[in-house]
């Protein structure tokens, strides 16, 4: 009987662990997927969903074109990818709030009016239409930057912060194409830095938060430098 008793408290044992190993989640080295598994977060993971999306960066791709047009002369194609630019840059803005929402809504419209001088052959600095370009791009940068900010308050660093964070690099990688100068210089700085930071994340590497805090505080000083500059010309 002794014996009998002790072969139940073994299968107990085993049960209980075959279902504790069962409910577990398993791991991933995916940031992108890791941060959002929650499933009590629908809302956070709708967000990570439309990002992946987003990192496609359609606007990117149609402005790039677009000062490329430009280049060689092709009126109806700039205004073409202007127009395709700035559907996807609306887009990519969707979720955007308050006062960024407001202010993307002033590059578009700056956006359509240099659309309208490009087709009637009035505008002939490539400068202006960059300018522009870069503008808008840093407007959607701007969302991803405010959008860490929420969810690192639901979502534990640094997983919170990696999709957002990637997205922001993204756009203003983008802008960073239609810059000169001083402020090209220190994107490219900016990004260097922070895709070394991505990099040690993805290695599994042992980043404190306060490291990815640092990092996205020049992002923030990065943003607000150069939105200031274009307020100021």
């Amino acid at each position: 009987m002794k014996y009998l008793n002790k072969i139940r408290k073994i299968n107990i044992w085993l049960i209980g662990l075959l279902l504790i190993t069962s409910c577990q989640i398993p791991k991933t080295h995916d940031k992108q997927d890791q941060a959002f598994e929650n499933k009590d977060m629908p809302e956070a993971g709708m967000t990570f969903q439309g990002n992946k999306l987003k990192d496609l960066n359609q606007s990117d791709i149609h402005f790039s074109a677009a000062v490329r047009a430009f280049e060689n002369s092709q009126t109806a194609e700039v205004v073409s990818q202007l127009k395709q630019g700035i559907d996807a840059l609306i887009q990519e803005g969707s979720l955007l709030e308050g006062e960024p929402k407001k202010r993307l809504g002033q590059d578009i419209n700056h956006l359509e009016a240099i659309s309208v001088e490009v087709e009637n052959g009035s505008l002939k600095d490539i400068e202006k239409l960059q300018k522009a370009l870069a503008a808008a791009e840093l407007a959607v940068a701007h969302e991803y930057a405010t959008d860490m900010n929420v969810y690192s308050i639901q979502v534990p660093l640094p997983d919170s912060y990696y999709p957002h964070f990637k997205a922001a690099l993204n756009a203003i990688r983008g802008a960073k194409k239609h810059m000169h100068g001083h402020s090209k210089i220190e994107a490219q700085k900016l990004l260097q830095e922070s895709d070394r930071l991505l990099d040690q994340l993805d290695e599994g590497a042992d980043i404190t938060e306060q490291q990815i805090r640092d990092q996205k505080a020049k992002m923030d000083q990065f943003i607000n430098q150069q939105t200031t500059m274009k307020e100021s010309t």
